[in-house]
């Protein structure tokens, strides 16, 4: 979601920050939370936050959730703020849609800390829902594990976690799905065994999850599989597989993406968007560059800047020299 009145783009629209008196009348008044609000819960010492948490619990919990959704918005968009504070106070919340949307809110955040939190949550919370969360968002920390960013004792703490999780065919689906999401993002000897397994389950969320790993193991060996999915009738895995050809940098997917950009639904066509950025391709930065000419024309900011940070991965991608042979070409 955008928020005009919490745009960076220009130095001249930063608002001074509100004082703690102010953040707390409005968290007590305010029913839909505005700028001296989303502004104010950013960046908390601690001292505030305790203030802020004495307020919190009075709350009621429709409006604690409207608060830390907003935040997981805002954030999306607004990088100068910080809401880890409130996200790791959302963590302990009573109510269990908090608690969910405060994993989000941590989105950024690679501390132990909060894997050793997620960790627990994911093994331990009352809800299924905060569990998936949980244990989709260990992926992360799987990941920072495979690229060398954990120690290896965290890694295998975390390696554990989800591979318990993974292997209990007493855990719920939506646990077990996660988790084969989450460990296919290293190179672990069950990864590649396990998403056949859950491809040819026979169980439409467990195959819809193996799709979302094929994307997050990054391994060629699935691009057949992901280009047979993108002709499916079922949105959801249809859309999974455009996400994992991205993530697989499937030159031979680009056709379907192009079509994708061009007559899907407006999630469907940012998604088309993130993968062709992640593909790179001349043909892909060509249909990124003819889709901002259209977002231009139609003055849709959003989808402009969606496509400019494509086609600056595909940049990165592709090198420099495709953007410059892109011009010479026009």
């Amino acid at each position: 979601m955008k928020h005009p009145e919490l745009d960076f783009e220009d130095d001249d629209d930063i608002r001074p920050r509100p004082s703690l008196d102010e953040v707390i009348e409005a968290l007590k008044t305010d029913t839909v939370p505005g700028p001296t609000l989303l502004y104010g819960l950013s960046d908390l010492e601690d001292e505030a936050l305790e203030k802020i948490r004495e307020v919190w619990g009075n709350l009621d919990a429709n409006q604690r959730r409207i608060i830390m959704q907003m935040l997981v918005d805002v954030s999306e968009t607004n990088y100068e703020l910080n809401y880890d504070s409130m996200g790791f106070m959302g963590l302990g919340d009573a109510d269990a849609e908090v608690r969910q949307v405060a994993i989000e809110v941590l989105n950024e955040n690679e501390t132990i800390t909060l894997m050793n939190r997620l960790i627990r949550m994911a093994e331990q919370d009352k809800s299924i829902l905060v569990r998936a969360e949980a244990t989709r968002t260990l992926g992360r920390f799987v990941l920072m594990g495979e690229l060398g960013d954990l120690s290896d004792t965290d890694f295998r703490r975390v390696q554990t976690s989800v591979l318990r999780l993974l292997n209990d065919e007493k855990q719920p689906t939506e646990i077990r799905r996660r988790a084969l999401e989450a460990i296919a993002n290293c190179s672990h000897e069950v990864v590649t065994p396990t998403i056949t397994a859950a491809y040819n389950s026979g169980d439409d969320l467990m195959k819809l999850s193996a799709i979302i790993a094929m994307g997050n193991s990054a391994d060629e060996r699935w691009e057949t599989i992901v280009l047979q999915e993108l002709d499916s009738d079922d949105a959801e895995m249809s859309n999974a597989a455009a996400r994992a050809a991205g993530e697989l940098q499937s030159v031979e997917a680009v056709p379907h993406l192009i079509q994708m950009l061009q007559t899907s639904d407006r999630d469907g066509q940012e998604i088309a968007i993130g993968a062709l950025g992640e593909i790179g391709s001349k043909e892909a930065i060509r249909a990124l560059t003819a889709a901002r000419e259209r977002a231009e024309d139609a003055e849709d900011e959003e989808m402009e800047t969606l496509i400019e940070d494509a086609l600056g991965n595909a940049a990165l991608v592709g090198g420099n020299w495709m953007m410059a042979d892109l011009e010479t070409d026009n």
